[in-house]
């Protein structure tokens, strides 16, 4: 295929010498790969002056290449001060006129983001169009295909249309088929009335969206799936298994193909790009897996929780937060909605107990480290207040903080003498960069200047202290640039593979100070008020989805149910247990029947695992203690604090909770002689209650 080389004018502002000398390289980069650019800086002194000069240029030019920035956007749209930029707003005239009258197509403008560009700096005709980052060589490919017409595939032949059979379902079974009918309100449920009141009814189109719309609103249980990548870090050859923890696991495993090149190419598009890796993933036999498994999660919750287990360690890099799946005839994005909050699964490598947190304040230690190295880019003030503003008005966190040019310094002693004193979270602001040898995050020494630390230096820190931190946040904001990318999502495999810590987020590139200021105090906020940390970060993703770097933020997580924070329950519904005074009353229990029940409870595996023990309570029978359910370091604990919590409790039926869970217990047995046992203690239970 013969390639004509393009003619390509460079229209850019004269916003600093480093600036013109950037675009310079930019512009030779492009003719040594055979691109015939122009810019002003080649003809200094045009003889046809200026005005027709660029003229010329943008008329005679196969692509005009717009180098946005904050200056060019101000003069672009005309708010610079008077006698500034004029030659950009010239050009910025002739290229509006040649749009407005149809002379050119739009796709001849590509506007070009530099590391500090922006898209609110595009010019306002070319918003919601392809725009390129050459900074990369992911995006410097892209836009090299661009200019020279080689899209990364060609399509192939179009064979004949296939009849399919058609089939007609009456209402209610469509209706069944969509999950709606069992979304209604029940009877009593007096905020479901009042959110329905508003909508008109005797359509039933309109109520069944009234009805979805309301359970999206009340979402509070969750059946985890699992798309398991298999492979390893020297093949490019990958398989894909399903499964639905506790229910199916036995899915086949399939052939998994993932076109990287075609990924790069859809870089700039996030939707493009999400639609690209459902493709790959929900493909020939896995979708009609995938299909089976969404049915058998929808049939015992209303969410649905998406465990990504990645085996290959470079896969890490792609942009799985913008995956999209496909849900009722169409491709919707997974990581934006409460419904099907996802998090990157990582499988412990230990048996270490994983226990939500149930003391309160929360503490959080909060490093923010900006050492005096020239290698690095300091973290701007406004960043750092950011981050204080935050973390001073969460009602019930309670951070300290180690931050330079401050009495604490964001040293490694300082947050070793400070782990030692346990923390629940630990959030970093700071640097992370990759050397050849190790990933490692950029905190300070006893003077200020950089130090250096290595991941397993910081996992020895974190696993050091006897109550360890459940949750790190790491975060370089606009603080540095494509290094962040590269350190801190390895970063965050590492801490949580190895260094034991729950939950981690981390960025994966770096995220503009604009989006942190909107996702993280979302992001906080809805951790306070459920506890579930996938589910928060949906619900903060779900704020800056219109912002460009919405997917940066990386959830790693080895928590079964992500539940990392036991929070109580303060809303009344329709499946919770509401107590009168005499149903509150403190029974007895005498001291040989409890010592019977305790030793039942130990000898149940689920005491063991908290991951198990929280499934139970998913189940029917005991759903109204589910956000009720304390927890311990030890087995012993763990059952004791079960009766405790358990025995005085009752359900509107008026049935005990303690005699229900035992029964649970029971029937997870039918054939042991544990079964025998739960059965003749329930019993007891029961009577002694009733007495």
């Amino acid at each position: 295929m013969s390639i004509e080389v393009p003619k390509v004018f460079i229209s850019y502002s004269h916003d600093s010498l480093a600036h013109e000398e950037k675009v310079l390289a930019f512009s030779e980069q492009l003719r040594a790969d055979g691109i015939d650019t122009e810019i002003d800086l080649y003809s200094p002194w045009p003889e046809e002056g200026w005005p027709r000069w660029m003229a010329r240029q943008v008329r005679e030019a196969d692509f005009v290449l717009l180098v946005c920035t904050a200056i060019y956007y101000r003069r672009v749209s005309g708010d610079e001060e008077p006698g500034s930029g004029r030659g950009v707003a010239w050009e910025a005239n002739l290229i509006y006129n040649e749009l407005y009258k149809g002379k050119t197509e739009i796709g001849k403008y590509l506007p070009i983001l530099f590391a500090e560009g922006q898209e609110t700096h595009i010019p306002a005709p070319l918003q919601g169009h392809s725009f390129f980052h050459p900074d990369s060589p992911e995006g410097y490919e892209a836009l090299y295909r661009r200019l020279t017409n080689q899209p990364q595939a060609v399509p192939g032949r179009i064979g004949e249309l296939k009849k399919l059979q058609q089939l007609r379902p009456r209402a209610a079974q469509a209706q069944h088929n969509l999950g709606l009918e069992t979304l209604a309100p029940q009877a009593d449920d007096t905020e479901s009335k009042n959110f329905f009141s508003s909508y008109p009814h005797g359509d039933p189109a309109k109520e069944n969206t009234a009805r979805f719309l309301y359970s999206n609103n009340t979402m509070t249980t969750y059946q985890p799936i699992e798309i398991h990548i298999l492979g390893n870090n020297t093949s490019d050859s990958y398989e894909i298994q399903l499964s639905v923890p506790h229910k199916r696991d036995d899915f086949p495993k399939h052939p998994l193909q993932i076109d990287r090149q075609a990924l790069l190419i859809a870089d700039v598009d996030p939707q493009k790009y999400g639609q690209l890796l459902g493709e790959y993933l929900f493909t020939g036999e896995t979708k009609g897996d995938y299909r089976e498994v969404i049915a058998v999660a929808q049939a015992s919750a209303k969410g649905i929780r998406v465990r990504l287990r990645i085996d290959p360690p470079h896969l890490h890099d792609l942009r799985w937060e913008t995956l999209r799946h496909p849900m009722q005839g169409t491709w919707q994005s997974v990581a934006l909605t409460a419904d099907t909050p996802l998090s990157r699964y990582i499988l412990a490598q230990d048996w270490t107990p994983l226990t939500a947190v149930t003391e309160r304040p929360i503490k959080a230690l909060v490093v923010i480290a900006s050492p005096d190295d020239d290698s690095l880019t300091p973290i701007p003030e406004a960043e750092i207040q950011q981050v204080h503003d935050l973390f001073d008005s969460l009602e019930g966190i309670e951070p300290t903080y180690l931050q330079t040019d401050s009495d604490a310094l964001p040293t490694l002693e300082e947050i070793d003498k400070h782990l030692a004193q346990g923390y629940h979270i630990v959030h970093f602001v700071c640097h992370g960069l990759k050397t050849k040898k190790f990933n490692v995050l950029c905190l300070e020494d006893e003077f200020g200047f950089l130090k250096r630390v290595p991941t397993q230096r910081l996992i020895s820190s974190l696993r050091a202290p006897k109550k360890k931190p459940l949750f790190c946040f790491l975060t370089a904001c606009e603080s540095g640039g494509r290094t962040n990318k590269e350190a801190m999502i390895p970063m965050g495999q590492e801490l949580v593979s190895q260094g034991r810590i729950p939950a981690v987020l981390a960025m994966r590139d770096k995220i503009s100070m604009k989006t942190a200021g909107m996702f993280m105090p979302q992001f906080y906020r809805q951790l306070l008020s459920h506890g579930q940390v996938d589910v928060a970060v949906s619900e903060a993703r779900v704020l800056v989805q219109d912002r460009h770097d919405w997917h940066v933020p990386v959830l790693f997580s080895r928590l079964p149910d992500n539940q990392l924070l036991v929070v109580e329950d303060k809303t009344e519904t329709d499946d919770q247990i509401s107590l009168t005074s005499s149903q509150r009353k403190t029974r007895g229990l005498s001291g040989d029947l409890f010592a019977d029940i305790k030793e039942a409870l130990l000898a149940c595996d689920e005491i063991y695992k908290m991951g198990e023990l929280r499934s139970l309570f998913q189940i029917e029978k005991l759903r109204p203690w589910r956000f009720r359910l304390s927890v311990s370091d030890t087995p012993d604990g763990q059952a004791g604090l079960l009766i405790k919590d358990l025995l005085n409790q009752r359900n509107t039926d008026g049935e005990n909770a303690l005699v229900l869970f035992l029964q649970v217990l029971r029937d997870q047995r039918p054939d042991t002689e544990l079964y025998g046992v739960l059965d003749t203690l329930a019993k007891q239970l029961e009577s002694q209650q009733q007495q």
